[in-house]
């Protein structure tokens, strides 16, 4: 799983990469054999104005060409990139699960035609 990490309006420290990089594995890592990659985008959306302005946009590439975007925003851009680790993670769940279900449904569907 290859992390790709940007900062659109504001230089990223080692310290932040390193809490990415951390979330991601730690939320991903059990699915990581499922992701071709992951990229990671933080934008500071008001500048110096303060408010809830830091955005946090997490693209996970599923194998095979599928893809899962989920974005959170907030004042405090550690919990922002918490929030959308774990919303990446539910949501790469959803779609496994769905993708173990259909194809379940399809072998059962070629059974039933072969021994009516």
């Amino acid at each position: 799983m290859r992390i790709r990490i940007q900062g659109l309006s504001f230089e990223l420290t080692d310290a932040i990469v390193r809490h990415i990089e951390g979330r991601i594995k730690l939320s991903l890592g059990t699915a990581s054999d499922q992701i071709a990659a992951v990229s990671v985008r933080l934008k500071d959306i008001n500048g110096p104005r303060g408010g809830a302005d830091k955005r946090c946009r997490i693209v996970v590439r599923l194998r095979p060409l599928r893809s899962i975007i989920v974005e959170a925003v907030g004042r405090d851009l550690y919990a922002t990139v918490d929030e959308a680790a774990a919303r990446a993670k539910e949501a790469v769940w959803r779609r496994l699960k769905r993708r173990r279900t259909l194809r379940r449904e399809y072998a059962n569907r070629g059974l039933h035609r072969l021994t009516a």
